[in-house]
C-alpha cells in the first residue's frame, strides 16, 4: 500500500479502503472547522471517535502483514497529531480570526492567510511538494466559477468599501500587467482578474474562485521587486490552476448550497488558509510560473524572507516561524534542483504614483 499524505488535516491514502472511512472523518471535521469557527466544540466532540475509528482499522489490517500494519498505525499517530494540533489553534486564547478579513492575528500582529499559510495543516514537513499536485475533475463548471468569483469580488468591496481612485486604478493596472504575463503559462484558461484593496495593515492576497485575485496593500507596500509581486500573483493562481478553490466549492456544495445562488456565499470562505502542504505546492508551482514568465525565483525567495523579517520586528525574540522557514528551505532546494542558480536578475517595482 502507498500512503500518501495530502495534507495532514486531510488524510487520503490511494490504495487503502480500510483507512478510508478515517480518513473521510478526519476530512469532514476539518472542512466543517475551516475558518476555525465554532471548531473547538466540533473537534473535541470527535476526536475520540476518530481516534478510535483509526485504532479499530489498524486493529483490522494486523493480519495483512507489517507493512501494512505499520502504515495504518503511522496514520494513526498523524490523525492524533493533527487532531490535536487543531485543539491546539483553536483554543489559543491569544489566536482569533479576524471575521473581517478572514487574516490570521496573534498578539495583535497579522500573520497571512493563503499568501503565508500560517494555520497548521498537512503532513510531514518534507512531504512531496508534487503529489496530488493538480486536480483535473471538477464538479462546477467554468462559466459558474467565474460567475461565483465575479459576485464574490462586488461582496468584497461592499463588505470592504473598497473604491476606486485613479491611484488604485493605475496599481491594480501594473498588478493586471504582471498577472496577463503569468496567464499566457497558466493551465486553467480563465480571465486571470487581480483585484487591488490598498488597505496597508493587511500583508496577504488570496484566490476567489474563477480566476480573481484579491491584492491587499499592507503586502505591496515592502517590496522592492516586481518578482516579489509576480511572486504573490502566482502563488495565488496556483490555488486555482492547481484546483485547490475548486476543491472547496465543492466540498460546500456538498452541504446543500447552490453555486449560482452567490448569496449562499461569502468572500471570506476563500481567505483561509488551505494547509502547509497545500500551500507548499503553491509556492512550488508559483515558483515555476514565474520563471516561465521571466521573473527570478528570487522573488518567491524574498518574499517569504521578507515575511519571517516582519515577524522578527515584531518579536525580537522568537525564532522564525517554522512553517514559512520551510518554506525558504523548500524555494532554495527547488532553485539547486531546477539549475536556477543564475536567474538572479531581478526587476525593480515599477509602482505607478
Amino acid at each position: 500500500m502507498e500512503g500518501n499524505a495530502r495534507t495532514l488535516l486531510e488524510l487520503q491514502y490511494d490504495r487503502s479502503s480500510a483507512a478510508t472511512p478515517m480518513c473521510h472523518d478526519a476530512s469532514q471535521l476539518i472542512s466543517r472547522a475551516t475558518g476555525l469557527h465554532g471548531a473547538t466544540k466540533l473537534a473535541r466532540r470527535r476526536r475520540p471517535v476518530c481516534e478510535n475509528r483509526l485504532a479499530r482499522e489498524c486493529d483490522a489490517t494486523s493480519a495483512t502483514g507489517p507493512p501494512l500494519r505499520d502504515e495504518v498505525a503511522s496514520a494513526n499517530a498523524r490523525a492524533t497529531q493533527t487532531l490535536s494540533i487543531l485543539l491546539q489553534i483553536v483554543s489559543d486564547p491569544e489566536l482569533n480570526l479576524d471575521r473581517e478579513t478572514g487574516a490570521m492575528r496573534r498578539s495583535g500582529v497579522p500573520l497571512l492567510a493563503c499568501a503565508i499559510g500560517i494555520v497548521v495543516a498537512a503532513g510531514s514537513v518534507g512531504a512531496n511538494p508534487r503529489a496530488g499536485v493538480r486536480t483535473t475533475e471538477r464538479a462546477t463548471a467554468d462559466s459558474d466559477e467565474i460567475a461565483l468569483g465575479a459576485a464574490l469580488v462586488a461582496q468584497f468591496d461592499k463588505d470592504r468599501g473598497v473604491a476606486a481612485t485613479p491611484q488604485t486604478q493605475r496599481i491594480e493596472a501594473y498588478l493586471q500587467r504582471i498577472a496577463d504575463s503569468l496567464g499566457r503559462h497558466i493551465v486553467r484558461k480563465l480571465p486571470w482578474r487581480i483585484h487591488y484593496d490598498p488597505h496597508p495593515g493587511i500583508k496577504s492576497g488570496f484566490a476567489l474562485p474563477g480566476g480573481h485575485v484579491v491584492i491587499w496593500g499592507g503586502v505591496v507596500a515592502y517590496m522592492s521587486t516586481e518578482d516579489e509581486a509576480a511572486a504573490i500573483i502566482a502563488h495565488e493562481i496556483e490555488h486555482t490552476d492547481i484546483g485547490q478553490v475548486a476543491k472547496r466549492i465543492d466540498s460546500l456544495t456538498k452541504t446543500g448550497r447552490d453555486v449560482r445562488n452567490a448569496s449562499q456565499w461569502r468572500w471570506q470562505e476563500f481567505g483561509a488558509t488551505y494547509g502547509e502542504v497545500p500551500e507548499k505546492l503553491c509556492d512550488f508551482e508559483g515558483s515555476k510560473l514565474i520563471v516561465k514568465a521571466g521573473y527570478s525565483p528570487l522573488g518567491m525567495k524574498r518574499l517569504l524572507e521578507s515575511f519571517i523579517a516582519l515577524g522578527k520586528v515584531h518579536a525580537p525574540s522568537d525564532p522564525p516561524n517554522r512553517l514559512i522557514a520551510d518554506r525558504v528551505t523548500q524555494i532554495d532546494k527547488q532553485i539547486a534542483d531546477e539549475h536556477w542558480e543564475s536567474l538572479t536578475k531581478t526587476r525593480p517595482l515599477r509602482l505607478p504614483p
